[in-house]
């Protein structure tokens, strides 16, 4: 089946090795047929996978050809219930004329029995347009501004100044090819901000702080999300096996910032649980950190496999490392 995918386009980098990543832990690889730009590009997969974890993916649709087949298009065969034509603009295309082919191609649509539905349809025609692009998709998978902000800090019943952005708290666990079932531990769980998109990615989530207000917090944040499946303690992050029990099939984890620290080296516990992070994390299996350090070294028992900075403002940026378990 080919797919048209379409990035985002803040952390287009970023984006890419997610949803290289999605697909990797449902064993597929990415196949790239065409590509039209560092966002959009065409895909072949020869398996079902579930796009719902991505959080830097604008959208994917079902291949059905360029706008200009519309006609020849047999609706009924990719269409079940009420449908609507939908234009998503590369930069550079004409609005005019995006609408205009809306209106051809949903007359297609209704002139072949569909009924068109403006307002709640079932399924989205998606048209990706620009100059020099024209492609026609059956929309599988869109993002929405409303996907994380419903989980945003400030919404939570437990909250603290800084704390980390749920989108960016979903990234990390996919490049850690977190699945269904897996166990996750954040051993800096502050007010769980990874914990909440583990738990909703039905993970099993292990939590710590040393500080008893955030694991306290952390709790009712976990409640509030309805997520069931969690254990949290206080402690210190370097006795996480032995307050736990046993190792983890990843750690995720956003290390504390210098602004953040009282009286602690933020650079040096950062480092030091980076070489604490093997003997906690089960073989083969992935580790995602943030830190506002860029030059951490890895240990030989740790693989990098992927390393990007995140501008959060002009005077500080985050670093998310992807580490995998030699």
């Amino acid at each position: 089946m080919k797919y048209i995918v379409l990035l985002s386009g803040k952390d287009t980098p970023l984006a890419f090795e997610e949803f290289k990543s999605v697909l990797q832990k449902q064993g597929a690889d990415l196949d790239i047929l065409q590509q039209y730009s560092d966002r959009l590009f065409i895909m072949d997969l020869k398996k079902q996978i579930f796009f719902s974890d991505l959080a830097q993916t604008r959208s994917i649709s079902r291949l059905l050809g360029t706008a200009e087949d519309y006609n020849s298009v047999e609706w009924k065969n990719h269409i079940d219930g009420t449908a609507a034509v939908r234009s998503i603009k590369i930069p550079g295309s004409y609005i005019c004329e995006s609408s205009l082919i809306e209106k051809r191609i949903g007359a297609s649509i209704y002139d072949s029995g569909i009924k068109i539905d403006l307002d709640n349809p079932q399924n989205i025609i998606t048209l990706y347009l620009s100059p020099q692009i024209r492609l026609l998709g059956s929309q599988v998978f869109a993002s929405s501004d409303n996907t994380f902000s419903s989980r945003k800090p400030d919404v939570r019943p437990f909250r603290k100044p800084i704390s980390l952005d749920p989108q960016v708290a979903r990234t990390m666990l996919n490049l850690a090819r977190v699945k269904a079932g897996d166990s996750v531990a954040d051993p800096f769980a502050g007010t769980g901000g990874i914990l909440i998109e583990a738990g909703l990615m039905k993970c099993r989530v292990f939590g710590m702080d040393i500080d008893a207000e955030m694991v306290d917090g952390t709790m009712k944040n976990l409640d509030y999300f309805n997520i069931r499946s969690y254990k949290l303690k206080v402690g210190d992050a370097f006795d996480l096996r032995s307050m736990f029990g046993d190792t983890f099939d990843t750690i995720v984890t956003d290390f504390p910032y210098s602004k953040n620290t009282k009286n602690v080296d933020s650079r040096k516990i950062a480092q030091k649980y980076i070489e604490y992070i093997p003997s906690v994390l089960n073989p083969n299996r992935y580790a995602c950190i943030a830190s506002n350090h860029s030059d951490l070294d890895i240990p030989s028992t740790l693989e990098l496999t992927f390393k990007y900075e995140i501008i959060l403002h002009k005077s500080l940026s985050k670093f998310i490392y992807v580490l995998k378990k030699k």
